[in-house]
């Protein structure tokens, strides 16, 4: 979690950025670790793509952390980013995915916020509130 912690609060600095390569090793590395994947070759993501992919690997590992861990938090963060991702877009799907993550994490979007701006910081602050 605090790689997707340190690629959201680059997202909210540079927008639209591309995504460092340090921080793209980091993902690989930790996904080499514990995975039986060999190395790809370097990619271009962008800081999006790279918050995108690092939130649904968290997912499927919370998967097994739900599983062998139910009495900690796991299944709780991993209905959160579940819902911070259902929440993109502007559709009545994703209005409703925004009510849920607010639910769940009690972050209220600021009526002059705009849209990615809250799913950003709310995500940052969500997820250092898991980690602390």
């Amino acid at each position: 979690m605090p790689l997707t912690t340190d690629v959201v609060a680059l997202r909210v600095k540079h927008r639209d950025a591309e995504a460092p390569g340090d921080l793209i090793d980091r993902y690989w590395g930790i996904l080499y670790a514990v995975s039986a994947l060999r190395p790809l070759q370097h990619m271009v993501v962008s800081t999006d793509m790279l918050v995108w992919m690092c939130l649904t690997r968290a997912i499927r590992w919370m998967n097994n952390l739900v599983r062998v861990h139910s009495e900690g938090r796991w299944e709780e963060v991993q209905e959160m980013i579940v819902a911070w991702q259902d929440a993109w877009g502007n559709d009545a799907r994703a209005k409703y995915a925004e009510a849920r993550f607010t639910t769940l994490t009690g972050i209220v979007r600021g009526a002059t916020e705009e849209h990615d701006a809250y799913l950003h910081a709310a995500l940052i602050k969500a997820l250092s509130d898991v980690q602390a």
